[in-house]
């Protein structure tokens, strides 16, 4: 249930405790939209209210929208990976109409619900999609979640958190930085949940703090500052303004001076400028210190955050922690690729890349420990996502570092790497010609040089393919160069929405297959959904960037049969049938542009970009073995 309050526009005036009403529900559930002007995002708020009152599963209402069957599952990605690092672990459709066939394609909807069902275009290729979030939704469910700051939001009415929910990033407090995690906490829970643990704030689902925060406000309650000082006296750590009144009217001046009086016992000589911390029982009182500031002067660094200070924003990440690992999701915000290393605020554990698009799980021979953690090389698509999992065991390579030494047009190919470690070496794999330095954990390197990489096939020439004729394209054209349907001569193949099925022939070379040696298939621009089909085999769904698949193990030398399947959306179809009398359209919808109840002008919208837009080509790769003494160094 959303039971953190109603829809706008009563969010702002609504008087209630979100998190006290959240906390009373078996499953805490969110909303989060698409294209909405407002940045509908209501996730960290049910996030924290699941965590402070030991809720396993967070919730939301996903892709709410009125962008009817504009969206594939790239763009639903980007969005839900920032659910995911806010706290969402469990995904609901905004709608999953039931629309019978005789209602036609794409069928019966709910004005502001997300298109995901059978009518979907690219339906039959979702799987892929699915088990990424479902691989997401289990990972993120296992253990706790991290946060290092418990941010109390006072006991005023309404309360939400953030208040208006226009937030078009992840929600951060004042003064804690990137890198540092907290969570949302109210009166219920502070007089009823919480404890002191070896100077943490603890909660009794097991959930822990580092601080607790006060609001920027002087009015405080006296049952509140009593709990306060009880936490404090066994050794807690409270940052905020020194409260001087308590709100209503009941017994004011008795409770204000009590208040007043306990306060002033805690805060003692603080002003916030020369004297910031009150030293009170076994625990401290701190102002003029934001959370952040306090807690590098304790030596507790950022938990995730990238070194290179020019990308440190283009991340997004959440940790979670069991009995025998530390979980990190981390996503890339950005629509370019990123390479870059990243601090990890663990220590003695062995990092592994669990990718969640299709189910591996790698160990990452490449990493090192140093002051704050282990940093390691991060490589993520635009809008990529990957889980870093740390376990104990030992290291199976003793590399700290691995880098082409002339950059070159990199973001073209896939990033070097050691794919194998064994007690005296280990395998690279490149696909670039160059020269490559290893350095080991004992500070000796070793140059690797690559000469026999062949140079990409870039495919070129008539693309033979095929449309379904019952959608208004031909059953068949020659495309003698690739580009997207939208902008093709033929009516029915510019607004045509369904599969295309591109045909061809590619030769590879016989010295391009062998032992160590390794094809790709990079089909740059697809819009929306591929699946690619080497002689009669499938290579898999490719769903997002890079489009690219290994078909090392379909391919032969010389002649191979390349088919490749296409899906876009309905937009493009919806559009085209703006100008055609009812008998004549193609598609059939409740979802309609001449009055009724539900109303979309289709011709406002513009066709999207549709098909294999390429360049699609052909990378070879070589695997290399370096001998190493050992696997602890170089």
């Amino acid at each position: 249930a959303e039971a953190g309050g109603p829809g706008p526009p009563f969010w702002e005036s609504c008087p209630v405790d979100a998190l006290k009403a959240l906390g009373n529900v078996s499953v805490p559930r969110g909303e989060f939209w698409m294209g909405n002007p407002r940045n509908l995002f209501l996730i960290k708020e049910i996030a924290s209210a699941a965590h402070i009152y030991g809720k396993k599963y967070v919730d939301a209402e996903s892709w709410t929208t009125w962008r009817r069957w504009r969206d594939g599952p790239f763009t639903r990605k980007q969005l839900v990976d920032r659910a995911f690092c806010e706290g969402l672990n469990r995904v609901t459709y905004h709608g999953f109409s039931h629309s019978p066939l005789e209602e036609g394609y794409p069928g019966r909807s709910y004005h502001a619900g997300v298109d995901m069902n059978p009518k979907v275009v690219w339906w039959s290729k979702a799987r892929p999609f699915m088990d990424y979030l479902a691989r997401c939704c289990y990972m993120l469910q296992q253990g706790l979640y991290v946060a290092d700051v418990a941010y109390y939001y006072g006991d005023q009415a309404p309360n939400f958190w953030p208040l208006y929910h226009n937030v078009p990033g992840k929600p951060l407090i004042d003064g804690l930085g990137i890198g540092y995690e907290y969570d949302v906490v109210n009166s219920d829970v502070i007089l009823n949940r919480m404890s002191v643990e070896d100077g943490k704030i603890v909660l009794p689902d097991g959930m822990s703090y580092r601080v607790l925060v006060l609001p920027e406000r002087k009015d405080m309650s006296l049952e509140i500052l009593k709990k306060l000082e009880k936490l404090v006296s066994e050794g807690a750590t409270v940052i905020g303004p020194k409260p001087s009144v308590v709100p209503g009217l009941g017994d004011f001046e008795k409770k204000t001076e009590a208040l007043r009086e306990l306060a002033g016992k805690m805060w003692g000589d603080i002003n916030g400028k020369t004297v910031k911390v009150s030293e009170y029982g076994k625990g401290r009182v701190i102002w003029g210190y934001t959370p952040q500031q306090w807690l590098e002067k304790i030596s507790v660094g950022p938990d995730f955050i990238c070194l290179d200070p020019d990308l440190a924003g283009s991340f997004n990440y959440i940790h979670r922690q069991t009995e025998n690992a530390d979980i990190y999701f981390i996503s890339n915000k950005t629509l370019d690729p990123i390479n870059t290393d990243c601090l990890f605020r663990t220590e003695d554990r062995i990092p592994q890349l669990w990718d969640p698009s299709d189910g591996t799980m790698k160990e990452q021979f490449v990493y090192t420990s140093v002051e704050g953690g282990i940093s390691l090389p991060i490589v993520l698509p635009p809008g990529g996502s990957v889980f870093v999992v740390f376990r104990k065991g030992a290291p199976s390579s003793g590399l700290v570092s691995l880098a082409k030494e002339e950059s070159g047009s990199d973001k073209d190919f896939p990033v070097e790497q050691v794919v194998a470690a064994g007690e005296n070496s280990v395998i690279v794999q490149c696909w670039q010609n160059g020269k490559y330095l290893l350095t080991g954990r004992n500070g000796q390197t070793k140059q690797l040089e690559i000469t026999s990489i062949p140079v990409p096939l870039e495919i070129k020439g008539d693309w033979r393919v095929q449309f379904d004729p019952e959608w208004g394209a031909p059953a068949e054209i020659i495309m003698p160069e690739l580009i997207s349907w939208t902008d093709h001569g033929n009516e029915g193949v510019k607004y045509y929405s369904g599969q295309g099925v591109y045909n061809k022939t590619i030769n590879v070379p016989g010295d391009w297959l062998g032992p160590g040696k390794g094809i790709c298939m990079d089909l740059g621009d697809v819009r929306e959904v591929a699946e690619i089909y080497v002689n009669g085999k499938s290579a898999g769904v490719l769903w997002k960037p890079p489009f690219r698949v290994d078909i090392t193990s379909l391919l032969k030398p010389g002649a191979n049969d390349l088919g490749i399947e296409v899906m876009n959306l309905w937009i493009n179809r919806l559009t085209g049938d703006m100008d055609l009398p009812d008998d004549e359209k193609f598609t059939r919808t409740n979802i309609r542009s001449d009055g009724g109840s539900w109303l979309a002008n289709w011709a406002d919208w513009d066709v999207q970009p549709a098909g294999l837009l390429g360049p699609v080509r052909l990378l070879p790769s070589v695997q290399v073995s370096v001998k190493t003494r050992n696997r602890s160094s170089l």
